[in-house]
């Protein structure tokens, strides 16, 4: 047939009268539309002649879907014999015997039916791979719209991902006759792939059977013979691409292709990693005694400890990695093209630029503010660089005049030369000069000298030795700390497993281990013969433990405790006016007597004589214990044990380590520290090089303090004894007057470029007084804000998804293993919950926690905060006059607050939370260690980039990792302020939740290049996105025609889904966070602000709603009138509700609640809030949260 061009028709052609029947598919391939002109008119070309569709336009109404297209109707009509074919054939014949219907419900519905399954009408050319890729390079718009109405057709197919791809494959094979270019599929084909999806599936699991590899070709004819394909949205829920073909496998050879290789090759990763899954194959369980031999093995090991061969062993790792960074450094300053130089520099400019612009345009509605936006933002971003360059050179100028002026003393030019040399790079491609060029280069003064600045760029490397020491310090201290803790939540989980005691019964057992007698008699208040055998068993058991790890400390060079008899350490509650620091002095120094001074760092109270010698004599003395339960008591004094062996062993670290490669003008090793002023200069440091660092643990546990702390300890002593100090806040206001004034006191001295680094872990600032007061009513109020609701539950789950967890470690998440009926269709996986309380299973949650990952609560929810908070209305309750006034409040506090909060806190934070970092954590790893392109990439780094990445996913940020990743000087000094202990306790006053915000924009920014350089980690930041973004085309496009037959694109703000009715709904808050961003900065900067913070502007400037355009005003009174007072005092009160009530406070106000007021509290407390269009002069509000 010859080729047909109908690009020389013209304009103005009308093909709506051409009638029906027309088949333009048997005109043969060359026909070209593209340039057919303007003014044609194919509207009503006639039932005949098909459209070709895109993606919104394929797109169909879910409920349509699920009756007509999913696997059951399929079944139903094939049980019947009603099947497509068939009611094909009767729709057509209905429409040749019927013309005269035409326009007709019935003849629109027998078109509609001819339309759906014509093509099993039809013979056509057999069905090909080929064809199928020329189906999906023709319009893959209409692919994935075909897959988003395989999902809604069979949504519970999520469980079984590759069956809803062959399902998606299925329909879009259907439809593919509207593809001018491909063959129409035959119908022996069209129907073995609605019939049999699953032969796609058994031709994939064969194959990875066999040889672990995936074969395209074989698939596709196994597939044409009988069975559709199987994988598409497979991908989304079950995981990655890295679950096909030369990635794939058992978790078995994994481990001898994988892990087994690295851990012969000494990564100590890989050996923890290969012993774990060798327990873990075993399944043996794990009993609360084997958890106490890993205790003191952990306190055994020197891998955390500081002595002579792990200093050596940290000093040849950071000359090895400042070598490697030299090496880069000529690269890039001798060996780099301007083109590449070029294309590094300008890569964030042009993402920012492109992600505002769209956002401009999204906003807007706009097309041309993409350019407007984004070319704005793009030329303040390059400015912002340029500018930020010049400030760095001019400081790196600055640095290398100041360095190069001590070249006047040759020994200074030796020392520098040689510590340069010493790292193996060529000197000339770094730009390193001769002394004499450097003099002259001071002679002449210039603003700017390029030789100068080069010197100052070595000499921040050279220095950044100084930081990898305590950044090294303070990984190990960080580390032991978080095992600790692992090792504590462990062995309490086991221990209430195994030994449980009622909770009536539990002040009789501690009475019992303690021996507490009687006043009056002197005889024991318990004996053995009280106990029931079970609580006997569990006393005997935990005396055990303590007598085992007293017999262990015996031996400790690091932290010597005096085994008491009948021990077993008390805890108590404390104020929550009073912070972490001063709480631990508190009890340190008033439940214990002490005549040496070892400060409030590495102390641990056991090791000194107790004031309060049981539980029982402290609750008769108005004290009120943390816990009686014994695995508690456990915990919490396992958790000390190894915070203060951790925080001992770090100061020893820090006043012992050297600066590799550094000497002093006297020929001595440079030390990191130095205790005093003069000791440093005896040794012929450069003092310039140094700053005080005035912590009072590295105070305390200074050498030359001995006898000054001493002293102090015994005026503390004898001020209790007087009665001259009794409250906790005395104690601490006269220990550290009395620092203060001793003259004898040492601040030690740190390496100047090092200090940042240990803010972050050793923070000198507490809150006080009024600041204190404020920081608990922001806390109060940010609680209480998103209080009865699973909001953030809700997100965590969709976070799982995004993150690429498969659906069965989902479900079990969910629970859903236990449903009877439904665990039968989930593979079985190993709970996330079991890891983290029993460990095993490779011990990825040991893993996770060394490499960085973050567990148990974000900081943003203040949770030890606010329980604090509660116990201190509860001690007001006490106070209350009335029995039943303060018998109410108790029973209001405990019943209204204190138990669904903690019920709430338990399955957010304990489970869905925990379980979720860890099954990310899990799949990243496995999916880094697979990638053929990590082969050589050392498991401590690909741990490290999978603990980050699920850090970003779920919040709860390791923020000293992310202050010593940051490369760029300006930025991180900014960021050691905002960052550490002191600076967050701000951010959590100025934003509403710093940590959850910050994440939600990392987990998507860091997809792209300018905004993350790291291409190892990127891959895992990239699959989120992407996963992100079908899953929101998916269910959001769904929804979004359900409701309005709409699709997304049309809104006026696509980052919402219109309900129809006026109203919007946030499909996934925490994915849209980030393009709420970029699309409106300015309000959602406002919204994120800090409870009492937006509280305060609200009540300055008398307005409800800050964002709302229209004037909304709290009160209309006059400003001092006892009106204004009352609508204030309202709206402070309604700050204290959760936000999902306000919307149905509001309405009350207004005109009463309706059903639909209670569908919308519904979806505001599972995370997807509803928000009102905006009337003119009439403000936004919504039933959702910040």
């Amino acid at each position: 047939m010859a080729k047909v061009d109908l690009s020389e028709i013209g304009s103005g052609v009308d093909l709506s009268n051409i009638g029906t029947g027309l088949d333009l598919s048997d005109i043969g391939s060359g026909i070209n539309l593209s340039d057919i002109g303007s003014g044609v008119n194919l509207d009503n070309i006639g039932s005949g002649l098909l459209k070709q569709k895109g993606f919104f336009e394929t797109l169909r109404n879910p409920i349509d879907l699920m009756f007509n297209e999913s696997i059951i109707r399929q079944g139903y009509n094939r049980i019947t014999g009603d099947t497509q074919e068939v009611q094909a054939k009767r729709a057509q014949d209905f429409i040749e015997a019927n013309p005269e219907l035409e326009g007709t419900p019935e003849y629109i519905n027998a078109q509609r039916k001819l339309e759906r399954y014509g093509y099993l009408l039809e013979q056509g050319q057999p069905f090909s791979f080929e064809a199928l890729q020329e189906a999906v390079k023709t319009n893959p718009g209409q692919m994935a719209g075909e897959f988003v109405n395989a999902f809604m057709a069979d949504p519970y197919l999520i469980f079984t991902p590759y069956l809803l791809g062959g399902n998606a494959l299925t329909k879009f094979y259907q439809a593919n006759k509207v593809l001018g270019k491909v063959p129409r599929l035959a119908r022996g084909a069209a129907i073995g792939t609605a019939a049999v999806p699953e032969a796609a599936l058994y031709s994939v699991i064969q194959q990875a059977g066999e040889n672990g590899q995936f074969d395209a070709n074989r698939m596709a004819v196994e597939t044409a013979i009988g069975g559709a394909g199987g994988l598409g949205l497979g991908v989304a829920f079950g995981g990655s691409l890295n679950t096909i073909g030369k990635f794939s496998g058992t978790m078995d050879e994994i481990k001898d292709s994988i892990v087994r290789p690295r851990a012969e090759a000494g990564e100590p990763e890989a050996i923890r990693l290969l012993e774990g899954l060798e327990l873990s194959k075993q399944g043996k369980p794990v009993y609360f005694e084997d958890k106490v031999f890993n205790v003191i093995e952990a306190l055994q090991s020197k891998e955390f400890k500081y002595n002579d061969a792990n200093a050596m062993a940290m000093y040849q790792d950071i000359e090895s990695r400042l070598n490697e960074t030299f090496r880069k450094l000529a690269v890039d300053m001798y060996d780099t093209s301007l083109a590449k130089k070029i294309y590094r520099n300008s890569t964030t400019p042009l993402v920012a630029g492109g992600v505002f612009g769209a956002g401009g345009a999204l906003a807007t509605g706009e097309p041309e503010n993409f350019l407007i936006t984004g070319g704005a933002v793009l030329a303040g971003t390059t400015f912002g660089k340029v500018v930020g360059k010049s400030i760095n050179r001019a400081l790196q100028t600055s640095r290398g005049k100041k360095l190069a002026t001590k070249f006047i003393d040759k020994k200074e030019w030796n020392g520098f030369y040689n510590e340069v040399k010493g790292t193996g790079v060529d000197t000339n491609k770094i730009n390193i000069k001769t002394r004499d060029e450097y003099l002259e280069a001071l002679e002449l003064n210039k603003r700017f000298n390029k030789d100068l600045a080069d010197l100052g760029v070595t000499k921040d490397l050279l220095d950044s030795k100084a930081t990898a020491v305590s950044r090294k310090i303070l990984y190990n201290m960080d580390t032991f700390y978080k095992l600790g803790g692992m090792y504590s939540h462990q062995l309490n989980m086991l221990f209430r497993k195994e030994f449980p005691i009622a909770q009536s019964r539990e002040k009789d057992v501690l009475n019992f281990i303690q021996k507490v007698k009687d006043k009056n008699t002197g005889q024991l208040v318990v004996k053995a013969s009280d106990l029931s055998s079970d609580e006997l068993k569990a006393a005997r058991a935990a005396q055990k433990f303590f007598a085992q790890i007293h017999k262990e400390l015996a031996n400790n060079d690091t932290l010597k405790i005096k085994w008491r008899e009948n021990f077993l350490p008390g805890f108590w509650q404390r104020s929550a006016m009073i912070n972490d620091n001063d709480a631990k002095s508190y009890f340190t120094n008033f439940f214990t007597e002490t005549k040496k001074g070892a400060g409030y760092r590495g102390r641990l109270a056991t090791e000194n004589t107790k004031v309060v010698d049981s539980y029982d004599e402290g609750i008769n003395a108005g004290l009120e214990p943390r816990t009686k339960n014994l695995g508690d008591i456990i915990a919490l004094y396992n958790h000390s044990l190894f915070k203060a062996i951790a925080e001992r062993d770090a100061l020893k670290g820090l006043y012992n380590s050297k600066i590799p490669g550094r000497t002093t003008s006297k020929g001595m090793m440079q030390n990191f520290l130095y205790a005093d002023k003069d000791l440093l200069l005896s040794r012929g440091v450069d003092i310039d090089e140094y700053v005080q660092f005035p912590h009072d643990g590295i105070i305390s546990a200074n050498p030359l303090n001995r006898s000054a702390i001493n002293r102090i300890n015994e005026t503390i002593s004898k001020a209790k004894e007087t009665g001259k100090v009794k409250s906790p806040q005395d104690i601490i206001k006269l220990r550290n007057k009395l620092i203060t004034e001793d003259k004898s006191i040492k601040v030690p001295y740190v390496f100047k470029e090092a200090a940042p680094h240990l803010k972050m872990m050793f923070d000198t600032s507490v809150e006080k007084g009024f600041f204190r007061a404020i920081s608990n009513f922001n806390f109060l109020q940010k609680r209480l804000s998103v209080g009865y609701s699973f909001f953030h539950g809700m997100a965590l789950f969709e976070n799982m998804f995004f993150a690429g967890v498969s659906t069965a470690k989902i479900a079990n998440v969910a629970g859903l293993g236990k449903v009877p009926g439904i665990r039968y269709f989930i593979p079985k996986t190993i709970s996330a919950k079991r890891m983290i309380q029993e460990g095993g299973n490779g011990d990825d949650y040991e893993a996770a926690l060394r490499a960085g990952a973050i567990f148990s609560h974000p900081e943003d929810i203040g949770y030890h905060r606010f329980y604090d908070l509660i116990q201190g209305a509860n001690r007001l309750a006490d106070k209350a006059g009335s029995p039943l006034l303060k018998w109410t409040m108790q029973q209001g506090i405990d019943k209204l607050v204190t138990k669904p909060f903690k019920f709430i806190d338990m399955v957010t934070w304990d489970h869905v939370y925990n379980s979720g970092k860890l099954y990310t954590f899990q799949t990243a790893r496995m999916k880094l260690l697979r990638d053929p392109a990590n082969k050589d990439v050392p498991m401590h780094i690909l741990d490290r980039r999978a603990a980050e990445y699920t850090n970003d996913a779920y919040g709860g940020l390791n923020w000293r990792q992310i202050y010593e990743d940051t490369t760029n000087p300006l930025l991180k000094k900014v960021l050691g302020e905002a960052y550490n202990p002191s600076g967050r306790r701000i951010l959590q006053l100025l934003l509403f939740a710093p940590d959850w915000t910050t994440a939600n924009i990392r987990i998507i920014g860091k997809a792209f290049p300018g905004f993350n350089k790291d291409p190892i980690g990127r891959k895992l930041y990239q699959a989120y996105a992407m996963r992100a973004a079908l899953i929101y085309a998916t269910f959001g496009s769904a929804l979004q025609y359900m409701f309005t037959g709409k699709s997304l694109l049309e809104n006026k703000d696509p980052t919402k889904i219109d309900l129809g009715n006026g109203d919007s709904m946030v499909f996934s808050k925490q994915l849209m966070e980030p393009l709420h961003w970029a699309v409106h900065p300015y309000k959602t900067l406002v919204s994120k602000q800090g409870s009492t913070l937006k509280l305060t502007q609200q009540l300055l400037f008398n307005k409800k709603y800050l964002t709302s355009p229209w004037p909304s005003p709290i009160s209309e009174a006059d400003l001092f009138s006892l009106y204004r007072a009352r609508d204030y005092g309202e709206q402070i009160g309604m700050s204290l509700l959760p936000f999902a009530l306000r919307g149905i406070v509001e309405q009350m106000k207004k005109d009463g609640v309706d059903f639909q007021d209670g569908i919308n509290y519904i979806l505001g407390n599972f995370g997807h809030p509803i928000y009102q269009q905006p009337k003119k002069n009439t403000p936004v509000y919504y039933t959702g949260f910040n």
